[in-house]
């Protein structure tokens, strides 16, 4: 079970949760689609924001590596969500480094502080 802080709990919501957290591993542009919705409503904007291109490519990797262990384990859904699951990580690499945090507004000078 995966428990998000304040949820919603409004009937659309958690009928968004539940599509979120099903794995889809048979489409697989659907799923990555799907699953970097889930990854970046579980851990939020911020942490994906905050990653460095070293975090993100160690990421990446772990995954992949994940990948690589559950086909040489012939474990075929585990294999192919996390096929997924590492596409997803480079969509949302993809987004986070194609739409940087907007720089702080500069503040204004109140007046007689000039």
């Amino acid at each position: 079970m995966i428990h998000y802080t304040n949820p919603c709990e409004r009937e659309d919501c958690c009928a968004m949760r539940e599509i979120l957290n099903r794995p889809e591993i048979n489409d697989f542009l659907l799923g990555v689609k799907l699953e970097a919705a889930h990854q970046v409503t579980r851990w939020g904007p911020e942490q994906d924001r905050a990653k460095g291109p070293e975090e993100w490519y160690w990421l990446v990797g772990y995954l992949a590596g994940k990948a690589l262990r559950a086909q040489r384990d012939d474990d075929d859904g585990k294999f192919m969500h996390h096929l997924i699951s590492t596409a997803a990580v480079l969509a949302n690499w993809h987004y986070f480094a194609s739409n940087p945090a907007p720089a702080p507004a500069a503040s204004k000078p109140e007046a007689g502080d000039e």
